[in-house]
């Protein structure tokens, strides 16, 4: 019988949720200890490599936060759509939708070169990990962006940040979703806004015309105003929720590599990604590093 989940996706899009609640439930808590400059600083002129095997693991615990919270950011939303959907709540459900292709957008912007920056690196994270790094290695790109992940937001005027810090609008993420993978979300999700901010059709989808001169109210019917929705956009699921999740479960892949057990993620072992292109230049770069 078809599930939820299978009627808002599609079959191929609903696919990724077994997977995805098997990796949220079977993930441990995972503790990072950031230490500050002072600390840090002081660290760095005692014991060197030490220092740059606490800096590596401070970037990878953005990484593996990064990912896991992505992964379930991303799943919240189409909880939202799913419970939305059996409730035939039909402005909720635009809401959520329209919060999943901001927040996939989000996401991908942040973390979709994340598995190929840490495969190509890998061996050079297990050295400083190891306290075996003869030089300082650090990654200032990648650092950026995770911290842009985690922390952009939007900055009062006059307040001091890195740029790292500053989050573009929610429109600029989806546009340059769009851009990088040649998808057409934009148009949908303008249309969603439509509906979930203060504006004409998230009130006139409740006046319903019996001829060119004479309306009804009616505020029932969510489902069908649902499906009809959805009848627009549901060849849209399989790129979106690929582009939602599997950025994040490449980078946990490549992680599980690295000589940090305490990262380690190990429902994502099971899964078979050789069939993707970005998983099978990761697993190149891991053996040409003789891992």
């Amino acid at each position: 019988m078809e599930n939820t989940y299978e009627k808002i996706l599609g079959k191929d899009a609903s696919q990724f949720i077994p997977v995805i609640n098997k990796i949220l439930s079977e993930v441990r808590n995972h503790e990072y200890h950031f230490m500050n400059e002072s600390e840090f600083t002081s660290l760095m002129q005692t014991s060197p490599c030490e220092g740059q095997s606490q800096y590596m693991k401070e970037l990878l615990y953005r990484a593996n936060f990064g990912s896991l919270s992505a992964i379930a950011k991303n799943y919240e939303w189409l909880r939202g759509m799913h419970n939305s959907y059996e409730a035939g709540l039909y402005l909720p459900f635009a809401s959520s939708f329209r919060c999943l292709i901001e927040s996939a957008a989000d996401s991908y912007f942040s973390l979709s070169n994340l598995c190929s920056t840490l495969s190509k690196n890998i061996k050079n994270i297990n050295s400083s990990i190891n306290q075996n790094s003869p030089n300082f290695y650090i990654c200032t790109d990648l650092e950026n962006q995770l911290i842009h992940y985690s922390h952009a937001r939007r900055l009062n005027s006059g307040e001091s940040a890195p740029d790292s810090h500053k989050a573009e609008t929610a429109a600029r993420y989806v546009k340059k979703l769009d851009e990088e993978t040649g998808s057409d979300f934009y148009d949908c999700y303008s249309e969603l806004c439509q509906l979930s901010h203060p504006a004409a059709q998230g009130g006139l989808h409740m006046m319903i015309p019996i001829n060119d001169q004479d309306f009804i109210f009616e505020h029932k019917f969510g489902k069908e105003k649902i499906d009809a929705l959805l009848e627009k956009h549901r060849d849209k699921f399989s790129a979106l929720l690929t582009y939602a999740f599997n950025p994040s479960i490449l980078a946990l892949k490549v992680i599980n590599h690295i000589q940090f057990n305490e990262l380690h993620v190990e429902p994502v072992n099971e899964l078979n990604m050789d069939h993707i292109v970005a998983w099978q230049k990761c697993k190149q770069d891991i053996v040409q590093a003789g891992i």
